[in-house]
């Protein structure tokens, strides 16, 4: 089982009216809410930015 971990922190963000509207109906396509939608596409970042850091580590990494 995956180990879920408890949502503490927030972040507040502004958008436009017409970000906020597109988020809500992706959200809503999507059968999730605007915040795990959010979070989600956050995870993903993170996830590439890991990758791509791993990628450089294994080539410079070793001179450090």
């Amino acid at each position: 089982m995956a180990l879920v971990e408890k949502l503490t922190e927030n972040v507040g963000i502004k958008l436009t009216d017409s970000q906020l509207r597109q988020l809500r109906g992706v959200a809503e396509a999507q059968g999730t809410t605007p915040a795990e939608l959010v979070r989600h596409l956050i995870e993903q970042h993170l996830a590439a930015e890991r990758a791509r850091f791993r990628a450089l580590h294994s080539i410079f990494g070793s001179d450090v």
